[in-house]
């Protein structure tokens, strides 16, 4: 169970341990969520230059830029540099949102709401252009989020770069 425990006093002094809802970035390091599939990114964490920067969450977002055209395949790295909050500007503006490069909750959601689907309770797919998507799957209820870079399936991590393509 994920989320957090918060200690209560009842009466005679007895302590219980409560579960508390809390946002996605409380829930840990990784990309996840539970209920619909289609809502979970409206809440998670900011990946930018300077939040979260090196990371598989940062190559989910690198994906999403290639299959819309806005960042050449050879640059998805895991790794938020120049290029990639170049394309994500771009990527911002031409979507209606504040062009600043930090992707958040209002970035999350309007690529969500535009571009994801649902294939069945476990997997959704983000459809680009010109017939380049990406297939995500969330296991379970609470779990996290797994993508596929170059053959390769991993847990999408703020903070971890499991991607083979991504090791250094």
């Amino acid at each position: 169970m994920r989320g957090r425990y918060v200690l209560g006093i009842l009466g005679a002094g007895a302590a219980v341990a409560v579960m508390a809802a809390s946002p996605a970035f409380a829930r840990g390091a990784a990309f996840s969520g539970e209920g619909s599939l289609l809502d979970d990114w409206w809440n998670e964490e900011i990946v930018s230059a300077s939040h979260h920067a090196k990371g598989n969450v940062t190559a989910l977002w690198q994906q999403i830029l290639w299959s819309e055209g806005y960042l050449p395949a050879p640059e998805i790295d895991c790794d938020f540099g120049p290029k990639t909050t170049a394309a994500s500007k771009k990527w911002q503006a031409d979507h209606g949102l504040d062009a600043d490069g930090l992707i958040g909750k209002n970035t999350w959601k309007k690529a969500a709401t535009e571009h994801l689907t649902a294939v069945n309770a476990s997997t959704a797919r983000y459809d680009g252009i010109e017939g380049k998507y990406i297939t995500f799957t969330r296991p379970e209820a609470g779990g996290n989020w797994t993508m596929s870079l170059s053959g390769d399936r991993q847990v999408l991590w703020y903070d971890k770069t499991t991607f083979t393509k991504c090791a250094r």
